[in-house]
């Protein structure tokens, strides 16, 4: 294969067959779905903001509506709005105290009722554990103490607003400090917190005289949605693509996003349905739940599918489920899942099936001059990754990937042919391309000054049609060929 086309695939249709046992999930769940359809609920593609990241924009309070008029009855009509918008004020006596007792942990305030749900404030004093090194920053969080709901075995629960945290300054407003999700957020059963991972460092607010005889002031502010008017909550993709959406859980959308790539790929979903799920315990299977996900996108009546029974079976290194609040490198999710899935087709007439679809294979070449006694040594790959810092396209990203490096000086390479040390180009290409090529783009780096990894923004372009033939051990082989024609004409004529 010498290329790879970017393309934007409809929607894809597989046998009825293929469904199985998964077929009856969906059934029971389509009488919920029709009713669904005319309510509120997720859609594809979310928007949610990662809350546990801050929000660095200027803060603007959430938009005051009209009050109704008369006897008060919340009368949605078109010339008046019912107020949904709600404020309460958490005071924290012994701030200081309590943020050195908690530590690297949390602790919670007693909670306040606001719209009919009870609230509280969750302070991380040094960050959420979410943040990788703790960012030292006081963090607060908004919690809509979930577990009520989940006594109350009601997974349907949900709460959808604006919302805004200020720490209060007592004597210079102007000084104080202000975040806010101003995009609808919906706290859920089972995800009920959501907030601001970086506000204040404690010295900040003892230095700037936010404490008052030890005690700091927390004004929460919301705004509930109208679920009686269209909003981003309502959006139907279903019925505007076709397309089944995946819920964002705070902050899941590199999950959403894969996940969706690989459902639109038929050589994958296909064998994938049709492998037959042995798992003692199916919610703990990565295959019965990839295979329940697939098969409510392809048939489903709802509008998006709920992606918590896959996040619980994909495990950290430390054997935890995935923190669905931290943002996640899409590659290192891509990693885990497909290490998972070969687990659980191994032994099965199944188990090449993830490499028929996305296996290639790298060429590892050392070339040492001038006389280019070559050693080479290929290895698997899934993903192929090439940087994005400073490269304006895809294209010069994999010119660098192949360019390599040369060993000179005390890193010259031992050549035993020539029993001598010789300059060697150290480098990597492509030696068996896959069917289907996913490239992943380098976007996180370690910083050595902050210790942490950070996100890269740099734009990188791609074309819909990529020729991946000059970057394969062929193409490279190639070129060599005819820069050596070309020299050997220059030096004839």
């Amino acid at each position: 294969s010498r290329s790879a086309t970017f393309t934007t695939h409809a929607t894809a249709r597989a046998p009825p067959a293929m469904f199985g046992a998964i077929s009856n999930l969906i059934n029971g769940a389509k009488d919920s779905a029709k009713e669904e359809a005319d309510g509120g609920g997720g859609g594809d593609g979310e928007r949610a903001k990662a809350g546990a990241q801050g929000a660095d924009a200027p803060a603007k309070a959430p938009k005051k509506k009209n009050k109704t008029d008369g006897d008060g009855d919340d009368d949605d009509s078109d010339d008046e709005e019912v107020d949904r918008r709600a404020e309460c004020v958490f005071k924290i006596p012994n701030f200081e105290a309590r943020c050195k007792k908690a530590g690297d942990d949390k602790f919670e305030l007693e909670p306040i009722e606001m719209r009919g749900v009870q609230w509280r404030i969750v302070v991380y004093p040094r960050g959420p554990p979410c943040e990788k090194p703790r960012s030292g920053e006081c963090g607060f969080y908004l919690d809509v103490l979930s577990e009520l709901a989940r006594r109350n075995q009601d997974p349907q629960w949900s709460f959808t607003c604006a919302f805004q945290v200020k720490l209060v300054h007592p004597t210079d407003d102007a000084l104080s400090i202000v975040k806010e999700e101003n995009s609808w957020h919906r706290f859920k059963y089972g995800a009920g917190d959501w907030g601001f991972a970086k506000m204040a460092k404690l010295d900040e607010l003892k230095s700037k005289g936010f404490l008052v005889d030890g005690e700091l002031s927390v004004r929460v502010e919301i705004e509930e949605a109208d679920p009686t008017r269209g909003s981003y909550w309502s959006y139907d993709s279903k019925k505007a693509t076709g397309h089944v959406g995946l819920e964002n859980q705070g902050a899941t959308c590199y999950m959403n996003s894969l996940l969706q790539q690989l459902f639109v790929e038929r050589r994958f979903r296909e064998p994938l349905m049709a492998v037959a799920d042995r798992s003692a315990v199916p919610d703990e299977s990565v295959l019965f739940q990839m295979q329940t996900l697939f098969a409510f996108l392809q048939g489903s009546l709802r509008r998006y599918y709920d992606t918590i029974p896959l996040c619980r079976t994909i495990k950290t290194m430390d054997g935890e489920p995935i923190n669905v609040g931290e943002q996640m490198d899409a590659n290192e999710f891509f990693v885990s899942l497909f290490d998972r899935l070969e687990t659980q087709l191994k032994g099965t007439p199944h188990a090449r099936m993830l490499d028929d679809v996305y296996g290639g294979q790298l060429c590892n070449q050392l070339i040492p001059s001038p006389c280019n006694h070559r050693r080479e040594r290929t290895e698997h790959f899934f993903t192929l990754g090439i940087a994005v810092k400073n490269k304006r396209d895809i294209v010069e990203s994999l010119e660098q990937y192949v360019t390599g490096e040369m060993l000179v000086g005390d890193n010259r390479f031992f050549c035993e042919q020539c029993d001598a040390k010789r300059d060697t180009l150290k480098r990597d290409c492509i030696a068996r391309l896959p069917n289907v090529l996913i490239i992943n783009l380098k976007r996180f780096e370690f910083d050595l000054m902050q210790m942490r990894h950070l996100k890269l923004d740099d734009e990188c372009a791609f074309p819909h049609h990529l020729d991946m033939e000059p970057f394969t051990r062929e193409g490279l082989a190639r070129r060599e060929r005819e820069r050596a024609a070309t020299a050997a004409a220059a030096a004839a004529a």
